[in-house]
């Protein structure tokens, strides 16, 4: 069994830096709920929000920011973004 782990060491180049799978998982709808309404906006406004691969993530927190404190609120935070007040 050790030697099918060193095998597979070696297939891997040592210039190749491996990522945990963690970071590319988007976050799940119940993990955004748990997290506070501060922690939402600020995961909005941030610059990786912009990345078009990120728009799905982008629309779930908008939804949950939404049943939290109505869409006026969401359509000022928005707003204010989009319009560049």
């Amino acid at each position: 069994m050790a030697e099918k782990d060193h095998e597979s060491k070696k297939s891997t180049p040592s210039h190749v830096k491996i990522i945990p799978e963690l970071a590319f998982k988007t976050p799940t709808r119940e993990q955004l709920i748990t997290r506070s309404t501060d922690e939402l906006i600020r995961q909005l406004m941030s610059p990786e929000m912009k990345i078009p691969v990120n728009a799905s993530l982008c629309n779930l927190i908008i939804k949950i920011l939404q049943e939290r404190k109505g869409n006026a609120f969401v359509q000022n935070l928005l707003g204010g973004k989009i319009m560049g007040k």
